[in-house]
This record gives structure tokens, sequence and C-alpha cells, in this order.
């Protein structure tokens, strides 16, 4: 599917900086000059709007900027050039991978300026400027960037190794709660902390874990997942002792399910494949239906704690190491399980399938909608409602390769454990109370006879 991808992608992807092509416009971003400035940061300020020189200020923690002209405000950054670090500081925690990458390639650079060339393997999507302290122009068909003197000295103060840190916790934080909501789909937002603590080494506060939750972080395609913000239970807003839920699970899902059911009802029955879907609710409008749509997605949460509150493993399944390094739905895909089923999908493709992309878009379809109902089999029933049954004289192999992808999964109803995983753990608890129940036994016994043996031998 990737080979086939990139045959069709589209051929001005990621151009590197060069020449300007017909019909291209320069990027967000670049200055389109007559010559490239070498001045510093102030003559570069003084080019650009007051703003730009207030939010630095800002940043460089001097307040009431706004209220000053802009020449003032200009002469007041120079004033205060000793806390430049901080700023940039700042901003290099906060910014996307482009922008950083750019700060430290100019960093390094003789001069602190580059000038790009059609050979220097330097792509559009992975350099951008970060204003006003890298600056991208285009002169006399070159794309030329420079890092003014006053940043330069600035940054050697900078501690890259703790922004390396910060930045890696930005995208590390998410991704910890996506495994979470992927594997036990009602997550304690108090599991979050050990979850990253196993994965990625560090423990996160409290007030990171909400901020988080709230969607108030900063997302750039490096950090941004195939869910939405996280949906929190039992209110809308963060907290420490409430909970987190999967996207099958959010309001925003129930809504949408509760329309579906208003506008098919009327004229045949409706099947909504959600996990809390077992019957039609007898409503007239979306409000009635919305009503009792929450009020099952509410119970069936209600019934997944109470099967983990009573369950004989009550704690939280044990996490691959391996999902600090990649996403889950990788992780997903490449188990050995999902491999055998995507290879026997390869190699039976309906005529009129897209043979590139039949097999992986199977494997993600079954993966991704093994929670959308209560039934501990439903890989099959998916099957069998794409008709992959159909396709084979072999219906066995397919039914032992579906169950045993089944029993690799993680699963809400085990919180998290693999079927495979809590049986193995449940017979080696099973085993360890034996051991332990044989040696009370055989304490007592012994117990019991050191009196006997001590009459006789009185």
């Amino acid at each position: 599917m990737r080979e086939y991808k990139n045959r069709h992608r589209s051929s001005c992807e990621g151009d590197a900086y060069g020449e300007l092509k017909y019909a291209y416009s320069i990027p967000v971003g670049v200055h389109r000059v007559s010559s490239v400035p070498s001045g510093g940061l102030v003559d570069l300020l003084s080019k650009q709007t007051k703003d730009v020189s207030v939010r630095l200020l800002t940043s460089m923690g001097v307040k009431g900027a706004a209220a000053l002209r802009k020449q003032q405000v200009i002469e007041r950054v120079a004033s205060e050039i000793d806390r430049l670090s901080q700023a940039i500081e700042q901003r290099l925690v906060q910014c996307e991978d482009a922008e950083y990458a750019g700060f430290r390639l100019l960093l390094n650079k003789p001069g602190w300026t580059f000038t790009f060339a059609p050979d220097d393997t330097v792509r559009i999507k992975d350099f951008k400027p970060l204003e006003p302290f890298t600056w991208l122009f285009y002169c006399d068909d070159t794309y030329h960037a420079l890092m003014p003197e006053e940043v330069r000295v600035a940054a050697l103060a900078i501690d890259f190794r703790n922004i390396d840190r910060m930045r890696n916790r930005r995208w590390q934080l998410p991704r910890a709660i996506a495994v979470l909501k992927e594997f036990c789909g009602v997550v304690p937002v108090a599991e979050i902390v050990p979850c990253c603590k196993e994965l990625f080494g560090f423990a996160p506060s409290m007030e990171e874990i909400l901020h988080e939750l709230q969607g108030a972080s900063h997302r750039t395609s490096r950090y941004t997942y195939y869910q939405p913000d996280s949906a929190c239970w039992p209110h809308a807003t963060p907290s420490e002792t409430g909970y987190v839920l999967d996207v099958s699970l959010a309001a925003f899902r129930v809504k949408c399910i509760a329309e579906e059911r208003l506008k098919w009802h009327a004229e045949i029955p409706y099947v909504a494949h959600m996990p809390w879907a077992d019957a039609e609710p007898p409503a007239q409008d979306i409000e009635a239906y919305c009503t009792a749509e929450f009020a099952a997605r509410d119970a069936y949460v209600r019934e997944l704690l109470g099967m983990r509150r009573h369950g004989l493993l009550k704690k939280r399944g044990p996490i691959d190491k391996a999902l600090a390094r990649v996403d889950v739905y990788q992780w997903e895909r490449s188990l050995p399980e999902a491999k055998a089923v995507r290879a026997w999908l390869d190699g039976h493709v309906p005529n009129g399938k897209n043979d590139y992309e039949y097999a992986d878009s199977l494997v993600m379809r079954l993966i991704g909608s093994r929670e959308d109902s209560p039934s501990p089999c439903n890989l099959v029933a998916v099957a069998r409602r794409c008709g992959l049954f159909s396709h084979t004289f072999d219906s066995q192999e397919l039914l032992e390769l579906l169950v045993a992808l089944e029993g690799a999964l993680p699963s809400w109803h085990l919180n998290g454990w693999t079927p495979r995983a809590y049986h193995e753990a449940c017979l080696a608890e099973a085993a360890c109370k034996a051991r332990a129940a044989s040696s009370e036994g055989e304490e007592g016994v012994a117990a019991a006879r050191e009196p006997v043996l001590a009459t006789r031998a009185a």
C-alpha cells in the first residue's frame, strides 16, 4: 500500500528550496526581497509590525509594551537583550518541528546564514522560519535563511537537551493517553501518570494531564493523532477523579448515532455498530433519541467499570514497550496475528477490488471495529458483514486467523489485557493460590503432628 501511495503522491509534495518554478508561489513566512538584509535583530524588527516586537518583549518577561510606540518597543528590546535566552527557550519548546529544525540548522552554519541549493536535500516541509529568531528570504531565484547575531549569542546559554526532553513530552503524554484509550476504552485519569512512567520514564504532573485533556496544547502534524481530543466522563470537564473515554464513546459519536437512528428508523431498522447498541430506543424526536443514547452509553461505561471492580485481575493490562516508539495503530498492524490475517486477505482479493489497498484497509477495519459490540467474538461478525467467508472454501482457516487476532488484541472488557495474556495470568494466579494452599496444608499437618511427636518422645 505504501508503494502504491508513493507512486500516486503529488509531484510537488516536499519540494526542495531552490529556484521558484513557474506558477509556484513562495511558501508562507518567506519574504521576497531585492537584497538579503545584513542587519541584526533590531534592524529586522524595524521591518516588521509592532505586534512582533511586543510579543517578543512579553516572552522576555517585560509587561506594558503594548502601550509604547513601535520605535520605543524596539529600543526596549535592545535594552533587555539579556533576557533573550528566556524568550528563545520558551518559543523552542512550543514551535513546530520544522521551525525547530531550522533553528538548529542555522545555529551550526558559518555566519549563521544558509543559502539553499537544489542539491542540499533540505525540503520546504522540513524548514520553516521562526521569526524573529530565524528568517527566510527569497532573492535572485534563491532562498536565503539567516539568524541574527544577538539570537546566536543568546542561544549559547540554552540547554538544548532539556528543550529536546520537553518537546518529546509534548507527544509522549498524548501517546500515553491514546494507548490507554485504545486498549481500555474507559481510563481513570489517575492511570495516565503510571502509563507515562512505564512507557517514557517520566511522571507528568496532574496539571499537565488536565491541560492536555482540555485540548489546550499546541498541535502540529507530529503531535496529532487519528482521534480527536479526549472525551471525559462523567463530566465534560476533566478532573483528577474522572475518566477519559475512547473516541467511539465520546459525546459527538453518541449524537451522531442518535441522528442516524432518527433518520432510518422511520423506514427500516437501523443497527448502529456501537458497543452499547443492543436495542432500538422507542423515541420520535432527536432530543429523546439523544437522551436514550446517552443513557445507554453511560450504562455501558458503568458496566465496564463494574466488570473491572469484580474481576480476578483488577489492575490494567501490561503495555508493550514498543509503543514508546510507534503509535497504537502501527503496533496493532505489526502483530504477527495481524500480519497473518493481512497475508490471507492479500491472497483472497475479490474481483474489482484494488490489489494494493484491499488487504490493508480490511485489516484496519477489523482492528478498529473490534470494540463495536459487547460480543467477545466481534471480529468474526465483522468479517461476515464484509463477506470474507464467501471468498474461500476453507472457512476454518479464516476463522482460526480471526480468533488468533482477537486473542492478541487488548480488550476493553479485560481492562487492557489481551484475552490470551489474561487467560495465562489467570492460570498463573490459580497455580500460585494452589501452591499457597498446599503449603498451608502441609504446615498445618506438621503443626498437628508436633504435639504427638513430643508426647511420644516423653
